[in-house]
């Protein structure tokens, strides 16, 4: 199982959630804690890094989370919710 750290930014996107989508987001980053490549690369960033995006859609809300994984950790860099 991967390890999960959040950035600033997303830990702030995460806590101004209402309950619903918190809820939801919380079940996506399960999600990718068990399978982070289900996520599809996205961009690199000055340093080479790749950037990862990984989207869900229920009913009434989009959420996509982006992050960066390094050996077994992943930096979830942003939650957002549409």
């Amino acid at each position: 199982m991967n390890r999960i750290l959040m950035s600033e930014v997303a830990w702030s996107q995460l806590q101004v959630l209402a309950v619903d989508p918190h809820e939801q987001a919380g079940k996506l980053l399960r999600a990718l804690q068990i399978a982070p490549l289900a996520g599809r690369p996205w961009n690199r960033d000055p340093k080479n890094r790749r950037h990862w995006l990984l989207s869900a859609v229920d009913s009434h809300w989009v959420h996509r989370v982006a992050y960066q994984q390094d050996g077994d950790t992943l930096l979830i860099t942003a939650i957002l919710v549409y």
